[in-house]
């Protein structure tokens, strides 16, 4: 075990591995309905472009909106794979080796992106801790820990709201927390999306020295700007400027004053050169060209082929060496056992602080479980209302069924994107985080089930036996999780508005085959396997049995004729005489697991569907 003053130390160090990036004809395009000529267009926002990127140098992408920043960010990064409506194409070399799979690139960098993607319900410290924990893993104790954190956020000046929720913080506040987060396991490579947008002044000034300083200790650093100030831009090693999907220029900040003159743009001496020449920009065509798009590289700057060759022999890896170092199996910092413990710690913390939706939850099932408990009271053991009773449970699986499904329809679609980051940024596997999601949200539904079956089993005067109770409450809890596992499913699929609209309508057509409307003998033939795999249909009979079956005693009578007065005979009258309790409850756990299962294989091919 390493001392602690070692562990601090080997936090502090730059990262030991140096990268050099190139990119050669990069080209992106995608189609687009125009609705003047109502016809598909192709519109090209990347044109063929070149370039160099290396370690120990902060590198700037500039250019005016539209221009392309962020799509050769995303491609660089490998954040974006090309759907089927976008094409595109060139290569990336790392160190003289062309990149076949970003995801050898994504264990020696991240992607901080221009969205601040928090989770609102943790206070920035919190929100360091969980990302130390699993950034950083088990190899450095929890004080080393703290102190990283704490040195990033002093560094990054968050310090001073370090108990604040993270839906409280300014924009600012929010960019730098988001920045500081990535931060703490060093990276080899960070790519930014416009990092010092909603910063004022003194904090973006104070970022970008940041991001010199960790430049020139080894790392590389490529971040796109929008229309940085002087002094900013001047803290650049190295520009790449982009236009209108072309390179018009790549090279030192001193150089590009020089380069503009040589095409008759004389850049005042009161004006910021990154704002001019983005002015200029519709002269784009008589700048691509002298330096090919991005493929020459200007005589001042230090990316010239002899000089990345020989920093790449000196400072970095040979492509071999590279090839070992990405091509070697790297695990998740932090185990899956310590990620799923860590992963379920904060969807509880979050869960806890959202009282609003979990008192609602509670009440809802409170309230309409004491209703219908006082509405059909005393009618559980009367065989003249027996229809009023079965009533009761079907309303009640409808009930149980509806609520369990909304309550997390709109659950993942709101966190998908962070999702999506923190994955492809390496903190934590996807099992292990589907895994602690699904774990966490089970005591508040069983706590809401168990509410509603308590006030309505007891009041409405159901068989007060124990073991009729337990099967009754048992069906109701994995009639409530299965229909949870379908709004996961649904909300995975859907976005938020159209999993709200269409959720519940994947679930409303098995209530015609639940055995309630059309009994399955009198049903065609044709629908009656649709009985046998409505998840309804084995819930309702379950219930039924439980309060029906097994030679339950006959009911009481308080009119002069009750026909249904041996529960048998009601039960025959339903179809279900011949029912089999552990069969309904298995086919219940059976589709809790197969939902389940296919909601992660749905979160798998959805956070990796785009990444290259």
């Amino acid at each position: 075990m390493k001392s602690e003053e070692a562990e601090l130390q080997d936090l502090k160090k730059s990262p030991r591995k140096h990268f050099n990036l190139l990119f050669q004809d990069i080209s992106y395009s995608a189609l687009y309905y125009d609705t003047h000529s109502y016809s598909i267009k192709s519109k090209d926002i990347l044109k063929d472009i070149s370039g160099v990127f290396v370690s120990k140098e902060l590198s700037v992408i500039l250019g005016p909106s539209g221009s392309g920043k962020t799509k050769l960010l995303d491609i660089l990064a490998g954040y974006r794979r090309p759907k089927k409506t976008e094409t595109n194409s060139g290569y990336i070399e790392i160190n003289e080796t062309r990149l076949q799979d970003h995801r050898m690139l994504r264990k020696e960098s991240c992607y901080i992106m221009q969205d601040n993607l928090l989770q609102e319900l943790l206070t920035v410290e919190e929100s360091l801790t969980v990302a130390a924990h699993l950034k950083l893993g088990n190899q450095y104790s929890r004080k080393a820990k703290e102190s990283k954190v704490d040195s990033i956020a002093d560094s990054l000046s968050i310090s001073t709201c370090k108990n604040t929720l993270t839906k409280h913080l300014s924009g600012g506040q929010k960019k730098r927390l988001s920045i500081a987060l990535e931060l703490l396991s060093n990276p080899s490579i960070i790519f930014l999306d416009e990092p010092t947008t909603g910063l004022d002044y003194l904090n973006a000034t104070n970022l970008v020295k940041l991001l010199r300083d960790m430049a020139h200790q080894g790392t590389m650093i490529i971040c796109t700007l929008h229309q940085p100030s002087a002094s900013l831009l001047n803290m650049a090693d190295y520009l790449y400027v982009l236009t209108e999907g072309y390179c018009t220029y790549q090279g030192t900040v001193p150089g590009l004053v020089p380069y503009l003159s040589d095409f008759g743009y004389q850049c005042p001496s009161n004006y910021n050169p990154a704002d001019y020449v983005i002015e200029v920009s519709l002269e784009a065509d008589r700048m691509f060209e002298p330096c090919t798009n991005g493929k020459l590289f200007n005589a001042n700057s230090s990316h010239n082929t002899k000089t990345v060759l020989k920093t790449i022999e000196e400072k970095g890896l040979s492509s071999k060496e590279f090839y070992s170092v990405l091509s070697t199996e790297i695990p998740y910092p932090a185990d899956c056992l310590s990620q799923f413990c860590i992963l379920l710690k904060r969807t509880l913390i979050k869960c806890f602080r959202d009282r609003f939706l979990t008192k609602v939850r509670l009440s809802l099932h409170l309230i309409i479980g004491s209703f219908l408990g006082i509405m059909y009271r005393g009618i559980g053991d009367d065989a003249a209302r027996v229809h009023n009773n079965l009533s009761l449970l079907f309303f009640s699986t409808m009930f149980l069924m509806f609520t369990a499904l909304s309550s997390m329809i709109i659950t993942y679609p709101l966190e998908f994107e962070i999702t999506r980051r923190e994955h492809f940024n390496r903190w934590f596997s996807l099992k292990a985080y589907y895994l602690a999601t699904m774990v966490a949200d089970i005591p508040v539904q069983l706590l809401c089930t168990v509410i509603y079956c308590v006030t309505v089993y007891f009041i409405s005067k159901q068989p007060l036996e124990l073991d009729r109770f337990a099967m009754f409450l048992l069906i109701c809890v994995f009639l409530t999780l299965y229909s949870q596992g379908m709004g996961v499913l649904v909300g995975m699929i859907l976005d938020v508005k159209n999993g709200v609209i269409f959720g519940p309508l994947t679930l409303l057509p098995w209530t015609i085959f639940s055995g309630y409307f059309v009994l399955q003998r009198d049903s065609p033939d044709c629908f009656k396997f649709l009985f046998k795999l409505s998840f309804l249909k084995h819930s309702l009979e379950g219930i039924l049995l439980s309060v029906y079956g097994y030679d339950r005693d006959q009911l009481k009578c308080y009119e002069e004729y009750c026909h249904f007065k041996s529960p048998a005979k009601f039960l025959d009258a339903l179809d279900m005489k011949n029912g089999d309790y552990s069969y309904d409850l298995f086919f219940l756990i059976v589709s809790y697991i197969l939902v389940k299962i296919a909601s992660y294989l749905v979160l798998y091919f959805q956070i990796n569907r785009n990444k290259s």
